[in-house]
């Protein structure tokens, strides 16, 4: 029987090589994927009860802040690569559901994250001071390829620790990014009675902004925050009633 040459032989290695990295690689476990977190997630994301396989697994996802924050269960977090056909991959959180399909765009819905763990933290501003309520993700769709984007975010149950006797209400943006035209999107809420916030904001694909908002207060709330208002306002029209704006010269913004 004629031996194999040496170039088959290195073949047949190599495919061996190959085999078991492959074998080896998809039976990595999914506690694997919380080793990828970049060090900058360490103290505001935690995914623990893993199990399953890395492309194929499930978890408890926590959310908070910062490292002062207390930590929010947002979940079970369960994950696929290639589930069917169409989509390279699947997420799953809570009520929340996200997909990619086979031409990158990717779309989701039902995603609800606790506002202080999103929002800018009104600690940095305002010392020991928190958001409340939920961001809820109703829509979201990204078509990377076309460079194009939608969505409609809410934030319900809006709040702040600095107004404990006074709801600010449920708010709401339905949302578009253009590669030409840039961001721009319709904002409404507020709570009737108190507090009213419509109108629209963009954002040139250059980063110029073009709001155009109105604000609404009245009762306690306007009692509380006019003073704090007119240090960088103008009063409006009616009482109670400030508009942000683009000023007609640069690009400085002013309420009024």
């Amino acid at each position: 029987m004629k031996a194999p040459s040496q170039g088959r032989q290195r073949r047949i290695r190599g495919l061996t090589l190959l085999v078991a990295a492959l074998t080896l690689l998809a039976s990595l476990p999914a506690r694997f994927l919380v080793s990828l977190f970049p060090n900058t997630w360490e103290d505001r994301v935690m995914l623990s009860e893993t199990s399953g396989r890395w492309w194929s697994g499930n978890g408890r996802l926590y959310l908070r802040a910062n490292r002062e924050s207390e930590w929010h269960a947002l979940g079970n977090l369960h994950w696929r690569l290639l589930p069917d056909i169409k989509h390279w991959l699947t997420i799953g959180l809570g009520g929340g559901q996200m997909r990619l399909d086979l031409a990158l765009n990717l779309v989701g819905q039902g995603f609800v994250v606790p506002a202080e763990t999103l929002l800018l933290p009104a600690a940095s501003v305002l010392p020991s001071q928190r958001w409340q309520g939920c961001i809820v993700i109703e829509h979201l769709q990204l078509a990377p390829l076309a460079g194009s984007a939608e969505g409609k975010v809410a934030w319900l149950g809006a709040g702040s620790a600095l107004l404990p006797t006074d709801p600010l209400g449920d708010y709401s943006a339905d949302w578009r990014w253009h590669p030409v035209q840039g961001l721009s999107a319709d904002i409404r809420g507020g709570k009737p009675g108190t507090i009213e916030l419509s109108g629209q904001f963009g954002l040139t694909p250059s980063g110029k902004p073009s709001p155009n908002l109105r604000l609404k207060l009245n009762g306690s709330l306007r009692q509380q925050l006019d003073s704090s208002l007119r240090l960088f306002t103008e009063p409006g029209v009616e009482a109670g009633e400030y508009r942000w704006i683009q000023a007609s010269a640069g690009t400085s913004l002013t309420f009024r």
